[in-house]
């Protein structure tokens, strides 16, 4: 593993600290109600550098009177108007009430709109003197205006300069700008430079002290463990921070917030082993950092962690690097096969923020980190040979050949991450076979499971989340080839084949339970928001002849009548599960056998039956 000084940049944090307290000297010495200045004062830096913070600091702990009008969004100097109105006449500004148009210093015009939420419009006589922006602004040596995110404006940027110009030049006031100028784009025929040039006087360049910055984050951090944490491990959150966060202090802060969501899962055992709870802060913050740089999704995640086999051998087959080959050469002290958290789990939490306490624990509790000896399963300590030594290597190997030939393996997922391991240890090496026989050997496993009737369908497990290529959270190595997927289709098909060979007895069942518990027919065989539908892909119905089924519906009572007519058109409308299309001709088949016992029964059996299949049988027909 690569080598990375994990030592915190004081000299760096201490020069952006110095840096940052020049800009508030010079902002005190900028707004001292003696001096006058005809300029702006512009303070630039990249997004999350801390500007805004800074600023606002300053102004807590002076006695200026300020008001802050945020450019983000803003596409007209009338929302600027608007705004300032707003601040200083907070009452204007109350529910159901929203200021139109130029609200300004030119309000003494005499009227202006005021547009109420219930659709009426009404004017407001000027006269009211508490209201004239003019005078709140006569004594320019006393307040001061911030703009910030000017990047952000959507006004033309000359435009807008334009406007605050006429703040400092006409008015007097002193003015400070925040915004980011490498991403300020030119105006027309004039360049940024050139407008910045009539209006700026100063620029200011603010620096992102991370340290300082660490401390303020830290506290706001409100579970104490994670907390402690954080300020123990501070150098190692820095270090992540020069890594990833390019310079964002937001970024920093977010990565910590999101640390936190996990910390607040973790139990007083897990806590016990600290180097474990740093790998688990370490991939958190990566993965927060990467993700607001837009660098990190749900794909990339899968193939960074516990992926580095099917790294390496990309790598040495001399092919480009992709994003998660980027993000693992950007921090070489991590080991993104040693993460503890599942690419699954870590992308729920951090991506979707879909918080599962028990489900993550159940996670590490799993782990090498946090499972008992031996509880470890065999396919996962394979799949982690890459960082083994070499004696670790052959014994597990040994093993793992040993439990394959007894067909220790029944579930659909572990048979498959044995495959993909067992080519890869077939191209390195270290089983003497050809990757052919492997593959023949995989398949002939399959074949003997299943006539085993040993073998895990998917009527046997859970919907699949993630992808076909990851179970337990960890991607099957070698899924990616040729070979792994040619395995993977013979599951398929010998699964098929096993499942079916269950379809009566299933349909029996169903049969059964239709007359006495009509929520669990439905529940097990249409879609629903209640639980898995078990069979909702699996044409089990059709088992039972079209006459038995018919005859079952015509015999049950009118309560069940319609329940199992709605359960047979939820199964089929709007879906098309190939899979289900020769159910469908079944169901004609106990249509025609319905309508047959219809003719002899007596009317209002008659007249319900027939207005069950005109509503829930003749639609699947209609086209």
């Amino acid at each position: 593993m690569r080598l990375i000084n994990m030592k915190p940049d004081t000299r760096s944090d201490e020069m952006g600290i110095r840096a940052n307290n020049s800009i508030s000297k010079f902002i005190e010495y900028y707004i001292e109600p003696e001096r006058r200045f005809d300029y702006a004062v512009m303070i630039d830096g990249p997004w999350g550098s801390g500007k805004t913070h800074l600023v606002k600091e300053f102004v807590k702990n002076s006695t200026v009177n300020s008001l802050y009008i945020t450019l983000n969004g803003v596409s007209s100097t009338d929302q600027i108007d608007a705004e300032i109105y707003r601040q200083l006449h907070p009452i204007l500004s109350g529910k159901g009430m929203r200021i139109l148009g130029a609200v300004s210093r030119a309000v003494a015009k005499g009227a202006f709109k005021m547009d109420f939420s219930d659709g009426n419009s009404a004017t407001l006589n000027a006269s009211l003197t508490e209201i004239d922006i003019s005078k709140e602004l006569s004594n320019p040596g006393k307040r001061l205006l911030v703009f910030d995110d000017l990047e952000r404006c959507k006004i033309p940027v000359g435009e807008a300069l334009g406007y605050i110009n006429s703040f400092v030049e006409h008015d007097g006031l002193k003015v400070i700008i925040l915004g980011n100028e490498a991403e300020i784009k030119d105006d027309g025929d004039m360049t940024y430079r050139q407008i910045k040039e009539k209006l700026v006087g100063q620029t200011l360049k603010v620096s992102s002290p991370a340290g300082e910055a660490f401390e303020v984050f830290a506290e706001l951090v409100r579970h104490p463990p994670t907390r402690g944490f954080l300020k123990r491990h501070k150098e190692n959150v820095l270090a992540l921070h020069r890594q990833g966060g390019r310079g964002n202090l937001r970024t920093l802060k977010h990565a910590m917030w999101d640390f936190e969501k996990i910390g607040s899962l973790l139990e007083t055992r897990h806590w016990n082993k600290q180097a474990s709870v740093l790998k688990i802060m370490n991939v958190a913050m990566v993965c927060t950092m990467e993700a607001r740089a837009g660098v990190l999704d749900a794909d990339v995640l899968n193939s960074l962690i516990d992926n580095a086999v099917a790294r390496a051998m990309r790598l040495q087959a001399k092919k480009p690097k992709n994003r998660a080959d980027e993000i693992d050469d950007r921090y070489p002290q991590i080991n993104f096969s040693d993460t503890l958290l599942t690419a699954q789990m870590l992308g729920s939490t951090l991506l979707e923020g879909q918080i599962n306490g028990p489900g993550l624990v159940a996670v590490l509790d799993a782990s090498a980190d946090y499972a008992a000896p031996g509880d470890s399963p065999l396919w996962k300590q394979a799949s982690a040979l890459f960082f083994a030594d070499d004696e670790t290597s052959e014994r597990v190997t040994h093993e793992l050949e040993e439990a394959f030939a007894s067909h220790q393996f029944t579930l659909r997922g572990e048979i498959l991450h044995v495959a993909g391991i067992r080519l890869w240890l077939a191209k390195i090496g270290m089983i003497p076979k050809e990757i052919d026989e492997v593959v023949d050997e995989c398949k002939a496993y399959i074949d003997h499971v299943g006539r085993a009737a040993q073998l895990e369908t998917s009527l046997d497990r859970p919907n699949e989340h993630g992808g076909r290529n990851i179970y337990g959270g960890y991607m099957m190595v070698q899924s990616n080839t040729p070979e792994w997927l040619s395995i993977a289709a013979h599951y398929d098909e010998v699964e098929l084949t096993v499942a079916k060979e269950k379809y009566g007895s299933i349909a029996r069942d169903l049969l059964e339970v239709l007359p006495t518990d009509p929520d669990e027919f439905l529940f097990d065989l249409a879609v629903n928001g209640v639980r898995r539908a078990r069979y909702s892909e699996h044409p089990v119905l059709m088992s039972i002849p079209a006459k038995e089924f018919a005859t079952v519906i015509f015999e049950a009572s009118p309560e069940i009548q319609a329940r199992a007519f709605a359960t047979l058109q939820n199964r089929h409308a709007g879906r098309s599960i190939p899979s289900l299309l020769p159910e469908r001709l079944w169901i004609a088949e106990v249509k025609n056998e319905l309508e047959k016992l219809i003719v002899a029964a007596k009317p209002m059996t008659r007249y319900r039956l027939n207005q069950l299949i005109e509503e829930h049988l003749d639609p699947l027909f209609a086209d």
